[in-house]
């Protein structure tokens, strides 16, 4: 064979390519022993070398070797064809979980945290309601349908509403060493959905208000407050 006469398959295929088996005609021994060549050789050479090795018993062999090696081929391409499928949808996860960590570390940059959910914008903004009603703690001060509001002077927006709510046991202490906290007090959570049909629960990071407002000694607080945001969101996002 030219392949074997170029060195390249008689360095993989010795036995092979020295005219070890018979070429005029496969016996069972043959066909099982070709079969685990290709299976081991593929994992060496690759799916182009392997492709190069079946061709090369197709142009050599008679009639029933080629039907043999249809066969082989048929296989071989189903395997290919999977191999390429699979990395295609890893490419195409990988690159959307590579714009949701962007998406993340941008607003993290800019002083919010988003979380993103997995039911709709009514539904996710529905759950965020009920979950601060549970709480005597807290209490809704404002709701807001952007959405609504653009539609009243003829302008479209995506599906974007916004939750007001406070308690003023953790909001007070903000401001009193920061008094400039007022105009980012009460609490607030946004939920809207992007281009692309996802939805999204956007809150202010309690770390970048107390760096905004230069409040200092409430960490205690602080951390109290990020944790409740963050249990709300969560929640909101996965129905619970």
């Amino acid at each position: 064979m030219a392949l074997c006469r170029s060195g390249i398959l008689a360095r993989l295929f010795p036995r092979f390519c020295s005219g070890a088996y018979p070429r005029q005609g496969f016996d069972e021994q043959v066909r099982f022993d070709v079969t685990v060549n290709i299976a081991v050789q593929t994992s060496k050479i690759g799916y182009f070398g392997t492709f190069c090795y079946l061709i090369s018993l197709w142009y050599n062999y008679n009639d029933k070797n080629i039907r043999i090696m249809k066969k082989l081929l048929f296989l071989f391409t189903i395997a290919v064809t999977l191999m390429i499928a699979g990395c295609a949808n890893t490419s195409k996860q990988s690159e959307q979980d590579r714009m949701n960590e962007e998406e993340k570390m941008t607003s993290m940059e800019a002083g919010f945290t988003t979380v993103e959910s997995q039911n709709s914008v009514d539904d996710t903004y529905q759950n965020l309601v009920q979950a601060i009603e549970s709480k005597k703690a807290i209490s809704i001060i404002a709701e807001l349908n952007h959405t609504e509001n653009a539609a009243s002077v003829d302008m479209d927006l995506r599906p974007t509403r916004i939750l007001m709510f406070g308690n003023p046991k953790l909001g007070t202490p903000l401001m009193q060493a920061g008094q400039t906290a007022g105009l980012d007090l009460p609490q607030k959570m946004l939920v809207y959905e992007n281009a692309e049909g996802e939805v999204f629960i956007a809150y202010n990071d309690p770390a970048y208000l107390a760096e905004r407002h230069n409040i200092e000694g409430q960490k205690k607080v602080l951390n109290k407050i990020s944790g409740a945001l963050e249990k709300l969101a969560e929640g909101a996002a996965a129905g619970e």
